[in-house]
């Protein structure tokens, strides 16, 4: 996936912006995207649907620092839960929160809710899973 924010670095501060919006508001870049479909293809909104789509992923409570850990152990080859205890315990962890992950999509389709509910619990589904996958080795 693609980053959709750059650094714009102003005196050495960082400046966050959306790769082709620039200084707009997100009305300004729909109107100018109007022959494209307006808002379904302007970058702030595909931005903020995808933090959306992470954050549901990743739930209300969550440690970037620790997610950045992860990652590097993973490209560093360097995840061994026979001698990493904390692992161990992690993965414990991400077993629930796979399970209850599951449970809430369940519950979300039963109770007929809208598909951009169930899809957002489908990608947090798929995330818990890979996250585990990394953990146990897989």
């Amino acid at each position: 996936m693609k980053r959709l924010t750059y650094d714009f670095c102003v005196a050495g501060n960082h400046c966050w912006q959306i790769k082709g919006a620039d200084n707009l508001e997100c009305r300004e870049v729909c109107q100018q995207m109007e022959e494209k479909g307006g808002c379904k293809a302007c970058q702030i909104a595909n931005a903020f649907n995808r933090l959306a789509a992470i954050e549901n992923i990743l739930g209300d409570d969550y440690d970037l620092d620790r997610l950045r850990e992860l990652l590097q152990a993973d490209r560093d080859d360097d995840l061994n839960l026979e001698t990493d205890r904390p692992r161990i315990d992690f993965v414990d962890r991400a077993e629930k929160e796979l399970q209850k992950a599951a449970n809430d999509l369940e519950q979300a389709a039963r109770r007929g809710a809208p598909k951009s509910d169930i899809f957002n619990l489908q990608r947090k589904v798929e995330y818990k899973q890979y996250v585990l996958g990394l953990l146990k080795g897989r």
